[in-house]
């Protein structure tokens, strides 16, 4: 359960940080986009669809929340390199 919390707290932070880091570290400027907000909305979402999945002991939805965070971790890589990209411009 402590995973859950403090991972999903981690991804959390970094999703929050990386526009502000890449400017200072690489130099590009992203473009803010609010659909930066669906893969915080995902990782809430798995985080806790695994804490509901632990607490019933179900191995299904338990798959399905990492499913969940791996999915919106990788659509925040997407969208963040979509808003460098355009940034650029």
């Amino acid at each position: 359960a402590w995973h859950a919390v403090l991972l999903g707290f981690a991804f959390s932070v970094l999703f929050a940080r990386v526009p502000a880091l890449l400017p200072a570290m690489v130099r590009i400027e992203p473009r803010y986009s609010a659909l930066l907000y669906l893969p915080l909305w995902g990782l809430a979402a798995g985080m806790a669809l695994r804490i509901g999945a632990m607490g019933f002991r179900h191995p299904v939805l338990l798959a399905a929340s990492g499913v969940l965070a791996a999915t919106a971790i990788g659509l925040y890589v997407l969208l963040m390199a979509r808003a460098a990209w355009a940034g650029r411009r």
